[in-house]
């Protein structure tokens, strides 16, 4: 019978203990270790600047493989050999 009161304190007091002592301490303490300057002035216009630099980079993010893409081309273009215009060929025929 000592037995099945021992489990019974263990798998009823260990909830307790943890919904009334620990889980209000961790609260508290999270409030106090918490952001103490949230409605500071000089912060929420930095970090609106920085959402501001975040977005244009982003931008710049985005644009990388078009730009890329660009590249690929021009390269091809330029690498490729030079083909006479059709238009030449013909007039070069029929003027000798």
């Amino acid at each position: 019978m000592l037995e099945f009161a021992g489990v019974m304190a263990v798998v009823l007091g260990m909830p307790m203990l943890l919904f009334y002592v620990v889980l209000p301490v961790a609260k508290r303490m999270g409030q106090r270790l918490g952001p103490r300057h949230a409605g500071d002035p000089d912060l929420l216009a930095e970090v609106d600047a920085l959402r501001s630099e975040v977005d244009a980079l982003r931008d710049v993010v985005n644009r990388v493989p078009e730009l890329e893409e660009r590249v690929d081309f021009a390269e091809r273009l330029l690498a490729r050999e030079r083909e006479p215009a059709p238009l030449l060929l013909e007039r070069n025929r029929e003027n000798p």
